[in-house]
């Protein structure tokens, strides 16, 4: 078995996809020790010959194609073929460290759920560390990390064991933005070890015309789905007082956004 399988989403990223894929393709590690899983999302320019063109030169590189249906989308159909011990969700427009791969293996530890690393945000000018209220090196239990509610809900900022996943049945929705926000409490109600470590290997490239940044009614009115699959997941599940707590918090903060949002895009 390898032991990491990265997904990367593919849309429309023509200028920027090269980086992505080199960075992940220029570890210095084995090829036959992870994979990479580039899902098409329907891209209507160049991104998908690129993408097409490191397939033919790297044989753990495959590439598959989707009808465009959003993130979510993509992200579960690179899960179903994943064969890799843990899975790393990349986005396109984003990168990794050099030596991220070496990195990662040094601290895996086969007993852990989720993993947690740093991330830094690369604006036109400057860089930015993202803040993690984690404690370094700790091994948190069941519901300690929900309970805290100081995790991040950028997926790509950490590493899911696949069996993890697939035994709890921890798939995106689909068709929606916010999938990651929905995504992420789910998975922190199930997480029953954590681990965080400080170790610098994400790098998101803040583009002013990215899905997430782009002011749209539609995405905004996808926060009402978030909402109502918090209220079902509340209602099929006999949850105490504290989790319920965090789970309303997260539905008010979303109804926050939407009022926000689409009184902006009006």
């Amino acid at each position: 078995m390898k032991f990491l399988s990265i997904i990367i989403p593919l849309y429309n990223t023509e200028h920027l996809i090269e980086r992505c894929l080199n960075s992940c393709i220029n570890q210095g590690f084995e090829e036959d020790e992870y994979e990479i899983i580039v899902v098409n999302d329907g891209s209507t320019d160049n991104s998908l010959d690129i993408a097409k063109s490191f397939e033919s030169k790297y044989k753990n590189l495959i590439v598959i194609t989707q009808k465009n249906q959003k993130q979510g989308t993509a992200r579960n159909n690179g899960l179903k073929i994943a064969t890799g011990e843990y899975i790393w969700f990349v986005d396109s427009d984003d990168w990794i460290e050099p030596n991220s791969l070496k990195e990662i293996y040094s601290f895996i530890n086969c007993e852990i759920d989720v993993f947690r690393f740093d991330a830094i945000d690369y604006y036109s000018n400057t860089k930015k560390q993202r803040s993690c209220k984690h404690i370094p090196n700790r091994i948190y239990s069941r519901h300690e990390v929900l309970l805290e509610n100081r995790f991040s809900v950028c997926v790509p900022f950490h590493l899911f064991k696949r069996k993890f996943l697939l035994e709890n049945k921890l798939y995106f929705l689909e068709n929606i933005f916010f999938e990651d926000n929905e995504f992420m409490l789910r998975v922190f109600e199930k997480t029953n070890k954590f681990l965080y470590v400080n170790k610098q290997l994400y790098c998101v490239f803040q583009r002013e015309n990215s899905t997430t940044r782009t002011t749209d009614h539609k995405r905004y009115l996808d926060l009402f789905v978030v909402i109502n699959s918090y209220i079902d997941y509340l209602q099929m599940n006999s949850f105490d007082t504290k989790i319920q707590r965090v789970f309303s918090l997260h539905i008010s903060q979303c109804m926050n956004s939407l009022l926000i949002g689409t009184a902006k895009s009006s």
